[in-house]
């Protein structure tokens, strides 16, 4: 189905590990085949760090899972995924006290 905007984001209160998602396909119109759509997950973060002791499998299902309850119909076909990327320190995480932290490194 045709996603409307690019994409969305999961505050933790809505209880799923996705942090996330980008509807690729609707920021390019033309990168997949009719009746698709490409959608890139982000799962994780410094409150979550245990994604990362999980199978590909395992990471796989908790977004299908997370997708499910957020953003796709219950009864959508499974995914087809075409890879999965863990970026272990992609974001910095800048904690309350950062910047007295970097006045006391100076």
């Amino acid at each position: 189905q045709n996603l409307p905007g690019f994409g969305s984001l999961n505050p933790r209160s809505e209880g799923v590990r996705t942090l996330g998602t980008l509807w690729s396909s609707s920021l390019f119109p033309g990168r997949t085949p009719e009746g698709y759509n490409l959608l890139l997950n982000y799962i994780g973060g410094s409150k979550d760090v245990g994604i990362a002791d999980l199978t590909e499998d395992e990471v796989v299902a908790e977004v299908d899972k997370g997708c499910r309850e957020v953003l796709l119909k219950p009864d959508a076909p499974p995914p087809k995924v075409i890879g999965t990327k863990l970026w272990p320190t992609a974001i910095p995480q800048y904690e309350l006290g950062h910047l007295d932290l970097l006045e006391e490194l100076r």
